[in-house]
């Protein structure tokens, strides 16, 4: 994944979208890290400060920025081969609970991967936009500099070619935090 992410900085930061590249470093530990981006006056964000509306306003104009953004490689989705390396997992599972594994047999992931090909063969005919896509724009991957007033996207680990509007949709979904309290 490192390469993935070392082959999209250089255009992202290009467009301004990412910081500069503060340092490279193999073995940094977290409070280093952290005490770094105090410095530089980079602040991580929490995901009740995504439903601000002057940081939610700063988010969707970094995303949109983000989502123009021509990175080589592959356009295809990365979504449909993602969930199909995942129902192949999931089905191979197997519980030493016998009671566990009686209603995990149930489940039918054949019927599972019949719904996302017929997904998937709705999306392409709807020609839904393909983007480069963040794919994991949770509050802790945003970095806020108060005083320039500026947002940065950070990890791209998981970034690849995928639907636009399921990045947003991602992204909506981490208002929730990790506790996935949906009343926010």
């Amino acid at each position: 994944m490192r390469l993935q992410t070392d082959c999209v900085f250089f255009p992202f930061s290009i467009v301004s979208i990412i910081h500069d590249l503060v340092c490279q470093f193999e073995a940094l530990d977290v409070w280093r890290f952290y005490e770094m981006l105090l410095k530089i006056n980079l602040l991580i964000l929490c995901f009740v400060d995504m439903k601000e509306p002057k940081i939610a306003a700063e988010i969707a104009k970094e995303l949109r920025k983000f989502h123009q953004v021509d990175i080589p490689g592959s356009k295809e989705p990365q979504l449909w081969n993602d969930i199909f390396k995942f129902l192949k997992k999931a089905a191979a599972l197997k519980f030493e609970d016998n009671e566990q594994q009686k209603r995990y047999v149930k489940i039918s992931f054949t019927e599972i991967q019949d719904e996302v090909k017929e997904l998937k063969d709705l999306l392409d005919i709807l020609h839904a936009p393909v983007v480069y896509a963040h794919n994991d724009l949770l509050s802790g991957n945003l970095m806020l500099n108060d005083l320039e007033g500026k947002l940065y996207f950070i990890d791209f680990e998981y970034g690849s070619y995928s639907y636009r509007g399921y990045d947003i949709a991602n992204h909506f979904n981490e208002y929730a935090g990790f506790d996935c309290d949906f009343n926010l």
